[in-house]
């Protein structure tokens, strides 16, 4: 589109052995696209990686949870550094189900009514999922037939996770009972629909030590940090 302007991020968490094959695939990709690269990385911004963060209090079992949580923050700084006005993930069919799946196993109403793409756009940057309704073999069968992809190594913490468990679920579900992932989809949409409308919370307040909206004293991120000895987010 001619008045849309693409810049791609790349989170580079300092995962030995996994990040360096994908950031160096990201960078080949976009050189190949002639988009602009941005790569945002947890040393720049938290002074460690996140193998060096999961040793410091023994977290390697909250691996997912302590890269998600850093993981947004450093997008969202990515963003702001780029001026962007939007962020557009990759999320995929396949993501979106299994983190509807998720959520309802784990009781979480709020995060099934309200994901980060349907959060209040007044406060925070909106994020979009353009691929959401497209299955994973879709876009890596594309990939396949632009020459684009290329095999990367898994997560060495991804076995850690309940995604990993949930995903190996929901994929034998969906080959033996065809369109369980749009009717995952199609459920929370129902459950949206009937939600009462949530308007932008009146407490909001600016985290103490970065300076982030969020609803206490200390945003996520930033209780994240401090439980791994981390006393401050540094935004270089």
């Amino acid at each position: 589109m001619p008045d849309v302007s693409l810049t791609a991020i790349t989170i580079d968490e300092g995962i030995a052995g996994y990040r360096e094959e994908t950031v160096d695939s990201a960078v080949r990709l976009t050189r190949h696209l002639g988009v602009r690269h941005h790569i945002i990385s947890f040393p720049d911004l938290f002074g460690a990686d996140l193998d060096t963060l999961l040793q410091k209090k023994g977290s390697v079992e909250r691996a997912c949870t302590v890269c998600g949580v850093l993981r947004r923050k450093a997008l969202a700084e990515g963003a702001r550094r780029v001026g962007g006005t939007k962020i557009a993930t990759g999320h995929n069919l396949d993501d979106e189900a299994q983190s509807v799946l998720m959520n309802l196993l784990r009781g979480d109403l709020v995060r099934l009514i309200q994901d980060s793409s349907s959060g209040e756009p007044a406060c925070f940057l909106p994020r979009i999922k353009p691929l959401a309704v497209i299955p994973e073999k879709e876009v890596v069968t594309f990939l396949f037939v632009q020459g684009h992809f290329t095999e990367l190594p898994e997560c060495p913490y991804a076995g850690t996770a309940l995604r990993s468990e949930i995903r190996m679920m929901l994929g034998d579900l969906e080959f033996r009972h065809p369109g369980i992932r749009e009717s995952l989809m199609k459920w929370q949409e129902m459950i949206r629909a009937r939600a009462i409308p949530r308007s932008i919370p009146g407490d909001l307040t600016r985290c103490t030590r970065c300076g982030s909206l969020c609803n206490s004293e200390l945003c996520q991120a930033c209780r994240i940090l401090e439980s791994l000895g981390i006393e401050y987010y540094r935004d270089r």
